[in-house]
């Protein structure tokens, strides 16, 4: 088997690493002749840069590692990883950080960025079973260093989407100003928010697609699950209301505290 397959080892390397070049000098070209796309800083060790900020995480994912245990819930960031980095992949954006099921992504424009993110929050409601995504969008300077990125540009977009309610997508005044129209894509403004740890009240808009077909899913009231009405594990009435859930486990912990989950009484 070596002697097979060390003749295509250097064809391999030569051929990914030119596909890695190409994309890397593209990258590099529109950073530079791209005007205010990116903007170099007056100093040798770190650059500036004015760039689409993508911030994405699962709305449910601390009940879901309470009651399911870690080892699922690591199944389901397995899961939402692969959807992430293909529709990053597609879209010309770039994984910079994970942090647990938190996902930053970063965009030379935020057009990319909204459709990027739009269809992830899509792929995940596809999932047969899987916990709502959330997520913003922001458009504006950080500091290129060493390999990474930081600015305050970062932790607003980790602010606006703390703010953002599952299945929602946000984006702030500045990609929307930038963006002007944007061809099948709604933006629908919200008002003016003030976020934890920001000095001044931020404009939002929601982000929502006119191609998105409405799905019927089914909440796990405990775990915070979302399936598709043949994915139901068990069900259970109560006062006449009809409750699903993923599987068997969240049906025992929800019968030994329903009071936990808003129902009390029959059941």
């Amino acid at each position: 088997m070596r002697e097979h397959l060390l003749p295509m080892v250097g064809p391999m390397i030569r051929y990914f690493h030119r596909r890695g070049m190409t994309k890397a000098v593209r990258q590099d070209m529109l950073l530079h002749l791209a005007g205010d796309l990116a903007r170099p800083a007056q100093t040798d060790s770190r650059a500036q840069l004015r760039l689409a900020i993508v911030f994405l995480d699962i709305s449910s994912y601390t009940p879901i590692t309470e009651v399911m245990g870690d080892a699922v819930a690591a199944r389901i960031v397995e899961r939402f990883s692969e959807l992430v980095h293909g529709a990053a992949t597609r879209f010309e954006g770039r994984i910079v950080d994970r942090v647990g099921d938190a996902f930053l992504l970063i965009f030379p424009e935020p057009r990319t960025a909204v459709t990027c993110a739009l269809e992830i929050e899509k792929c995940t409601a596809a999932e047969p079973q899987f916990p709502a995504v959330r997520g913003a969008v922001h458009w504006g300077d950080v500091l290129y260093q060493e390999g990474g990125y930081i600015g305050g540009s970062l932790n607003i977009a980790s602010r606006v989407a703390t703010q953002a309610a599952p299945h929602q997508i946000l984006a702030t005044a500045a990609v929307r100003d930038e963006i002007g129209v944007l061809s099948r894509v709604r933006f629908t403004p919200l008002g003016k928010r003030r976020l934890k740890g920001l000095g001044e009240e931020l404009e939002l808009f929601e982000v929502q697609s006119e191609d998105a077909k409405g799905v019927e899913r089914i909440r796990d009231p405990v775990c915070g699950m979302e399936m598709a009405t043949t994915e139901v594990g068990a069900r259970l009435v109560v006062r006449g209301q009809e409750l699903a859930f993923c599987c068997e486990r969240c049906l025992r912990v929800f019968l030994t505290v329903p009071e936990r989950y808003g129902a009390a009484g029959d059941v």
